[in-house]
């Protein structure tokens, strides 16, 4: 549940992200809207569930589709120093090797008839949960299965490979 205060705080970073120029930094970011870099900072520090707002703002969009798979898509960034949290080894597609830098994973539904990826969520892929693989990082609902064509799923796990993916789907 969204209260209020988050609500509007939500929609005013949603505006000053489309309109400012430059980095996205709390100065940068408060000088294209009404807040100040305090309040930036402060609501930066709470989590926001942006899998669920994502599924809700293409739910209308999305259900006139019959044509939905899930895709994963895993990004490499190079990164060096000792003190970066989730740095690891990852494979890195373009090099042909496993180099040292951080991993993202990007969650996206994509419209087989529109020709479009929708993205749903992004998560960072620490070396400890990359080793482990157990960690259940979402929780689908009803509503959200159903919007999806798939069938109920309780936790997802972080996939690792293309057969674990299609397990769960």
């Amino acid at each position: 549940m969204v209260k209020k205060p988050q609500k509007t705080f939500i929609a005013l970073l949603l505006s000053a992200l489309v309109v400012f120029q430059g980095k996205a930094t709390f100065r940068n970011l408060s000088r294209y809207s009404p807040m100040s870099e305090k309040r930036f900072s402060r609501w930066y520090g709470r989590s926001f569930d942006f899998f669920t707002f994502n599924c809700l703002m293409l739910s209308d969009l999305l259900s006139k589709s019959d044509e939905l798979i899930a895709a994963l898509d895993a990004s490499f960034m190079t990164k060096s120093g000792k003190f970066t949290d989730g740095l690891g080894m990852f494979w890195r597609g373009c090099t042909g090797r496993a180099e040292k830098g951080l991993e993202l994973s990007l969650l996206s539904l994509v419209d087989l008839k529109a020709n479009t990826a929708y993205a749903l969520d992004v998560q960072h892929n620490s070396w400890l949960t990359f080793l482990t693989s157990a960690c259940c990082t979402y929780c689908i609902t009803p509503a959200m299965a159903i919007m999806l064509r798939a069938p109920r799923v309780v936790r997802r796990p972080q996939y690792t490979s293309v057969d674990t993916v299609k397990q769960h789907f």
